[in-house]
């Protein structure tokens, strides 16, 4: 009876260490599943908002957002840029759109982000980026495609990031962005009709927040 009992208690207590294991099992697929990869933020339009004056009959689209306080945000909680400089990451064409920093593809209606850097090649266009002239220097004044505009310093929001106002002036009328972190203004013609869009990016590194706009 005594090895009877045994073997019993044998069978038993390796039947609940393979149930451990594939527990356990169990749980790092599920880590691996919820990892983020080729992740999708949907465009979302700003109708109105206290950052916001829309004189232009433009509209002004949310493509990505995860600045806390300014705009409606993007489903980006807890999502980190695999980078210590967002101000720094090119914006290049690839595959006639742009990609932000080799991973955020910037579509015409989302973007998408790519856990693996995408294979870009060495001369892809790069775009060209208009900025603020900082604390101490008049505002930047230029011209677009449509129209014209400025980027003004408003104050210092941290030690890497300052608030900066966008002023875009159409023949419609203007259109007013307010409290932007590092402001930067380009152009693409995302939807290949022949007539650029405007996008306005948005960076603070030590709190990795990113907000891309558009203007159609």
């Amino acid at each position: 009876m005594n090895l009877l009992l045994k073997l019993i208690l044998l069978t038993l207590f390796i039947g609940c260490n393979t149930k451990q294991e594939k527990s356990k099992d169990s749980a790092i697929q599920l880590i691996k599943i919820d990892t983020l990869t080729n992740k999708e933020f949907y465009s979302k339009t700003v109708i109105s908002d206290t950052n916001l004056t829309n004189m232009s009959g433009h509209r002004i689209i949310i493509l990505y957002n995860s600045i806390n306080n300014f705009f409606p945000q993007t489903d980006s909680i807890g999502f980190r840029f695999p980078t210590e400089c967002l101000f720094c990451e090119p914006i290049q064409v690839y595959n006639e759109h742009l990609v932000f920093g080799g991973h955020l593809e910037i579509l015409n209606t989302k973007v998408t982000f790519n856990d693996k850097e995408l294979a870009i090649p060495n001369n892809s266009l790069l775009t060209k980026r208009i900025g603020s002239n900082g604390k101490d220097a008049k505002p930047n004044n230029f011209k677009f495609s449509s129209g014209s505009g400025q980027i003004k310093y408003i104050e210092q929001s941290c030690n890497d990031a300052d608030l900066n106002v966008v002023t875009l002036t159409y023949k419609t009328g203007l259109i007013k962005i307010r409290n932007l972190l590092n402001a930067e203004f380009f152009e693409f013609d995302s939807n290949k009709d022949g007539v650029s869009e405007q996008y306005i990016l948005a960076t603070r590194n030590c709190s990795q927040e990113l907000a891309i706009l558009k203007i159609e």
